[in-house]
C-alpha cells in the first residue's frame, strides 16, 4: 500500500508519457486537466489518477474512444508503466463543458 501511494504521489512523472502522447497524437488546441482525487488532494493509495484531455470542436463517441485508445498505447510506448492506475477521459469541448461543471478542483496541465 505504502509503495501505491507513492506512485500516486508522484504523479507529474508518470503523467508525462500521456502528456507527450496527447502532443504528438491529438489536434492543436487540446487540452488536458487533471481531476478528481488526485488534484483535489484527497487521494489514498486505491485512488486513481484522472486526467481529462479536452479535444476543441465536436467529435462523435467512436472517434473519442479511437483517441483515448491511441493516446493510451503511444503513452505506454513513452514509458507510462501498463499498471500504473490512470484513467483517461476523453472528451470534446460541448461534453467537457458539462463534465467541467460538476468537477470539483482542476488543474490544467497542458
Amino acid at each position: 500500500m505504502a509503495r501505491q501511494f507513492r506512485r500516486i504521489a508522484q504523479w507529474r512523472r508518470y503523467v508525462e508519457p500521456v502528456l507527450e502522447a496527447v502532443r504528438r497524437e491529438a489536434p492543436r488546441g487540446t487540452r488536458v486537466y487533471l481531476v478528481g482525487s488526485v488534484a483535489e488532494g484527497t487521494f489514498t493509495a486505491e485512488s486513481d489518477v484522472d486526467l481529462l484531455v479536452v479535444v476543441p470542436g465536436e467529435w462523435g463517441s467512436r472517434e473519442l474512444r479511437g483517441l483515448r485508445r491511441r493516446l493510451l498505447e503511444r503513452a505506454w510506448e513513452l514509458g507510462l508503466p501498463w499498471d500504473y492506475p490512470v484513467d483517461l477521459i476523453v472528451l470534446d469541448e460541448p461534453r467537457a463543458e458539462v463534465f467541467l461543471r460538476s468537477a470539483g478542483r482542476r488543474l490544467r496541465l497542458l
